[in-house]
């Protein structure tokens, strides 16, 4: 079991740091090693949550069907209004970035403070990993996609949501609310990027 665990650790970490080096060098190797290494590691933590039955991530299978039903009701949508692509890329994002995100911030290292710290400081701290991880938007190309003041609102937005799916891990005791709602985020991309894209990219990547 703690070889497990170590394992999904090191998938873990060559999730982030991957990801984090293909939005700098745009090296599709680099998505590809972030993609899969995302994909396994959601497939051992099954496999440890299962063997150690942690309650955190048990199936609520209310809530999982009803961010199945999300999805699939976005895609329908989507496909209607012609957004095909979009629509397709549905089910790539309810795993890379929705649930590779939420069970490294929030399920591994909020868990791992938790066990440390007090609630507050958890959250706090596990969300500005969480923005951390994001400042790679704001140093490709010098800086150029998210110029003054859209850098500041994106860090600004990326923390608060960190916090705020942190809360909902910590109150709910499970990922799959924080999930649900960190989809649901997603889903809403095209519409508020027509709406408002200065707001679009400031808040998207959280």
């Amino acid at each position: 079991m703690k070889t497990l665990r170590l394992f999904m650790s090191f998938l873990l970490v060559l999730y982030v740091i991957s990801g984090y080096l293909f939005i700098i060098f745009n090296l599709i190797l680099l998505f590809m090693i972030s993609l899969l290494s995302g994909a396994f590691s959601v497939i051992f933590l099954v496999v440890h949550v299962m063997s150690t039955r942690d309650k955190l991530f048990m199936m609520h299978w209310q809530l999982v069907m009803f961010l199945l039903l999300i999805m699939v009701g976005s895609a329908l949508i989507y496909y209607a209004l012609g957004y095909i692509v979009w629509a397709e890329s549905l089910l790539l994002v309810i795993l890379y970035p929705v649930a590779t995100e939420e069970i490294f911030f929030r399920y591994y290292i909020q868990q791992i403070l938790l066990k440390e710290i007090n609630p507050v400081s958890a959250i706090i701290i596990q969300s500005s990993c969480y923005s951390m991880y994001y400042t790679r938007f704001l140093i490709i190309d010098n800086g150029r996609a998210f110029p003054f003041p859209y850098n500041i609102i994106m860090l600004i937005s990326i923390f608060g949501m960190g916090t705020f799916y942190g809360v909902l891990t910590y109150l709910f005791k499970n990922i799959y609310v924080s999930s649900i709602v960190h989809f649901t985020i997603w889903t809403l991309f095209p519409l508020i990027s027509i709406i408002s894209p200065g707001i679009a990219s400031s808040i998207i990547p959280s």
